[in-house]
């Protein structure tokens, strides 16, 4: 089992690294791929880039990562990376608007571990791409507006990570401008303004600071949702979703937090009071009309369920991210958080039989569902114990690693 340095004795931890090594798998090709779950899930593109700094770079294991990054690398279609490989061999499938943004965040993350700037150098120039097709427009309707938020899809036709469907019909479309994915927009403008200038191209790092400086401004504009005290879910040109969902989290919880900092508490407040469960965050407030506490019954019930209360562990590694960010690193708050995950953890070491499932119901008394053993759940449970509870991380020369500055600088933002 991958150790992390110096904590080898931490039984939740070792547990953890065991559970991860079960979904990084080899490609007929030879490269490294990561298989969203167990008993059915193939590989999955947001899945893997989600799962990366937890599967494999918490855990040391960055020669597979800097092989997984490069892959998909190779696969950028228009600025899209592969969202599904499907297992009769056909080629990739590209249906997500964020998993070329939680590449960039990989690659941010596999970068602050290992030092490696060859390897970083390379992926800048995908970066790049990535950030020039997705202002100018490409593919799923995805493009920036004219004040730089990023809006994208179509009625009807899901690209966000709530894609749940009954038939031809969409859960949660969430068309227009959904909050994580405009979160990830401004984290992915911010790490490429900071990769330009650490490879010595200050006209384009300045070029995307201004980008991203737009990009936070009119966020903090348009999501906050005075009545419910935090973001709304989706902004639209007909009207925006107040639906109180997990996903503002990463307006938080992410290296570059769009969201000012004075509205943290507010939203972590609120995800606490309405999402927080022992097991993850429900997708839906129970408060809501559309709220469904029980996944069962026949698999329509299920979708319908899905992404409308279900709560999924893996939020609870943004959400833990977010809380220490907030309330501070000492003792206290990491016991906190550490008490946010022992369920998670106590489920891993007994009924799980050594791995998290996908999902719980939303009602007590929270009865798993979905997948068996999921990859996204595993690897932000360990990411955020590692990193936020155990208060490790990668121990870097100052001028090696990435600042995360919870506030945006007045002039921009250089690498320590």
């Amino acid at each position: 089992v991958p150790a992390v340095t110096g904590v080898a004795a931490d039984s939740d931890l070792v547990a953890l690294s065991s559970a991860a090594e079960q979904f990084v798998v080899k490609a007929r090709e030879g490269q490294t791929m990561v298989t969203g779950g167990y008993p059915w899930s193939p590989p999955d593109g947001r899945d893997a880039m989600i799962a990366a700094p937890g599967l494999l770079m918490v855990t040391g294991r960055l020669a597979e990562a800097r092989s997984l990054l490069e892959y998909f690398a190779g696969l950028v279609h228009k600025g899209l990376m592969p969202s599904e490989f499907p297992t009769d061999g056909t080629p990739p499938r590209y249906t997500a608007a964020d998993t070329s943004l939680w590449f960039i965040n990989a690659v941010r993350e596999y970068m602050r571990y290992s030092a490696d700037e060859q390897t970083g150098r390379k992926l800048f120039d995908v970066i790049d791409e990535i950030l020039t097709t997705y202002a100018r427009g490409t593919l799923l309707g995805i493009r920036a507006d004219h004040e730089g938020l990023l809006m994208m899809g179509s009625p009807g036709t899901p690209v966000t990570w709530m894609n749940a469907q009954v038939g031809e019909a969409a859960i949660t479309s969430r068309h227009g401008r959904p909050v994580e994915v405009n979160a990830l927009w401004y984290n992915a403008l911010r790490i490429g303004a900071d990769l330009a200038r650490r490879f010595h191209l200050p006209v384009r790092g300045e070029e995307l600071y201004t980008l991203a400086n737009r990009a936070r401004h009119a966020f903090n504009a348009n999501f906050w949702n005075e009545q419910t005290g935090c973001c709304f879910d989706v902004v639209g040109d007909g009207g925006n979703d107040p639906a109180v969902r997990p996903n503002q989290v990463l307006a938080v919880s992410l290296p570059y937090p769009v969201l000012d900092a004075l509205k943290h508490d507010a939203v972590l407040s609120r995800i606490r009071e309405d999402l927080l469960t022992p097991y993850g965050l429900r997708t839906l407030s129970p408060r809501d009309a559309n709220y469904r506490g029980r996944y069962g019954g026949p698999i329509h019930a299920r979708d319908r369920a899905y992404h409308q209360g279900s709560a999924f562990p893996w939020l609870l590694g943004p959400f833990v991210t977010a809380f220490t960010r907030v309330y501070g690193r000492g003792p206290s708050v990491r016991r906190e958080a550490a008490g946010m995950l022992r369920a998670c953890l106590d489920h891993l070491r007994g009924r799980g039989c050594g791995q998290i499932h996908e999902l719980f119901d939303g009602d007590a008394p929270h009865y798993a569902g979905g997948l068996t053993a999921s990859a996204r759940s595993v690897a932000e449970i360990l990411r955020a114990y590692a990193e936020d509870v155990l208060d490790l991380g990668p121990v870097l020369d100052n001028h090696q690693s990435f600042a995360s500055n919870a506030q945006m600088p007045q002039e921009p933002l250089q690498l320590l």
